[in-house]
């Protein structure tokens, strides 16, 4: 709680920590299941995400586009971690939709990997393979014959 507080607090917020206690253990479990729905519907929105990370890389795949640049998806992630963990600090009672959202980040990360290991790949293929220059640049080049001086 001491970790949500100071979070609230830099981002220039107020909190206040106490502590209460239900009534009843029928309040109890409502209070319980008003906390598990709330967290569940923030992981599904969580879900929704990673889904479109997903078909984002899918999408740079299937067009064959496999460049540094397209990389940027790195930043992506890294968006989608944090807001996963801003989410479990205010999971107190485990939502059953936790489980899932960890999974997806995982299959997430691993997208992002093999993605950029292929680009990686292909772009050392491209240094390494030998250059060859176009049939127009050969013919440019040819020897050309010499220059006669023209009398006037």
């Amino acid at each position: 709680m001491r970790t949500v507080q100071s979070d609230i607090e830099q981002a220039g917020g107020e909190a206040v920590i106490f502590e209460t206690q239900a009534v009843d253990a029928k309040q109890e479990e409502r209070v319980v299941a008003y906390f598990k729905r709330d967290r569940e519907q923030d992981y599904e929105e969580f879900l929704e995400k990673c889904d479109d990370y997903k078909k984002e890389i899918e999408k740079e795949v299937k067009a064959g586009r496999y460049s540094f640049a397209e990389i940027k998806e790195n930043e992506d992630l890294k968006k989608l971690k944090n807001w996963l963990e801003r989410i479990k600090i205010v999971d107190f009672y485990g939502a059953p939709a936790r489980a899932r959202a960890e999974q997806q980040l995982v299959e997430c990360e691993a997208l992002l990997e093999s993605y950029a290991n292929e680009v990686f790949e292909r772009e050392q293929n491209t240094k390494t393979a030998p250059t060859r220059r176009p049939a127009t640049a050969k013919r440019a080049t040819a020897k050309r014959p010499a220059k006669r001086d023209a009398k006037p």
